[in-house]
């Protein structure tokens, strides 16, 4: 898998080859373009890197937001980098602009501003971009899909979008992250609101024609609670699935001011997977009754009252969590890097900060 990083003037994207393709661990891999990295210059302003997507032939897609060089004001447009698996780029694809996210505005912030997410690729090499859509006071998940030319896939929800409706009568879910299962339906999760100091988990799974899919949950739609300290602003950020269709969620939850680490492993019918984190899980600090399906955890110890966030998930075939993110070190706003491992049953195994 590739990454495109994005320095901070914002106009230059430079791709790295993946780890795995190193001549060193820490090396760029000189096949790969030139000398390792790719150079684009583009246009339009606040250029970003949503996601570098690794297709079955070893090619790879980057897909782009941006704004400004023709996208319309309080919008955030699309666009697709395609390459090479040596890197050498093809003619970037620019969406339309019906197929763009609006800008965040106005509500409580939650995580940040952004609206359109993350991306993943199916098994017929169609992109999907998944994030949030406001209207007015509403808000609501919002998935696009692409044909792997990058044009719009019509058979998807008739154009190519679907917005499949709140998930609470609060009308204001973010949505996170998305990942696609092996019969490629498309689950999406981040949080849900049900009032001005409470969010919970939120997790939809999508047909292959963009329709909610009834057979999770009921409706397509499932909330998870944590509810800490009675209520509080918590959500899912990362998002892995096995083949099985078993759905990993990891992210915050609030605990007065302090936030900590969100775990929750959902079955294919959309229900919490009982066997995660019995009620003889080894717990940490006073979150026992945080189980059966879902935990509560933190990096170092209870006393220290810091708060961490995650951002990225991975599972491996032994149904093993292993998620990155940040831990503040202090309560003035510094952060380091921390990683954790958790087993198949939900028991805390080792972690590590850097």
């Amino acid at each position: 898998m590739f990454k495109l990083l994005i320095p901070s003037t914002l106009c230059i994207a430079t791709i790295l080859a993946s780890s795995a393709a190193y001549a060193g661990l820490y090396n760029l891999d000189p096949s790969f373009a030139t000398a390792g990295r790719y150079n684009a210059t583009f246009a339009g302003s606040d250029f970003r890197t949503l996601a570098h997507l690794a297709r079955p032939d070893g090619s790879s897609v980057a897909v782009v937001t941006y704004d400004s060089n023709g996208c319309p004001s309080g919008r955030h447009c699309l666009a697709l980098y395609p390459f090479s698996a040596a890197g050498s780029p093809g003619n970037p694809v620019q969406l339309p602009t019906s197929h763009s996210f609006s800008k965040r505005t106005g509500g409580v912030i939650v995580f940040d501003s952004f609206l359109v997410k993350s991306a993943a690729i199916d098994s017929l090499n169609r992109i999907v971009i998944a994030g949030s859509e406001q209207f007015g006071t509403v808000t609501q998940f919002k998935v696009i899909r692409l044909l792997a030319t990058g044009q719009p896939d019509t058979s998807f929800d008739g154009d190519g979008i679907a917005i499949p409706g709140n998930l609470t009568g609060q009308n204001e879910d973010f949505a996170r992250a998305v990942a696609i299962d092996s019969f490629d339906r498309i689950v999406v999760a981040g949080s849900a609101k049900f009032s001005a100091s409470d969010t919970d988990f939120a997790v939809m799974r999508l047909n292959t024609d963009g329709s909610l899919d009834t057979g999770f949950s009921g409706d397509g739609k499932l909330t998870i609670p944590f509810d800490l300290a009675g209520n509080g602003i918590d959500g899912a950020t990362a998002l892995d699935l096995r083949a099985g269709g078993q759905i990993y969620l990891a992210g915050s939850a609030a605990d007065g001011a302090i936030t900590r680490i969100a775990l929750a492993k959902v079955l294919p019918s959309g229900v919490l997977d009982a066997n995660f984190c019995l009620t003889t899980c080894a717990f940490q600090g006073p979150y026992t009754a945080v189980n059966s399906g879902k935990r509560v955890i933190f990096f170092g110890q209870a006393g220290d009252n810091l708060s961490d966030f995650v951002s990225t998930l991975a599972v491996n075939l032994s149904g093993e969590m292993v998620y990155a993110g940040e831990h503040a070190t202090s309560t003035v706003g510094v952060f380091q890097v921390f990683t954790q491992k958790i087993a198949l049953n939900g028991n805390y195994v080792a972690e590590g900060l850097s």
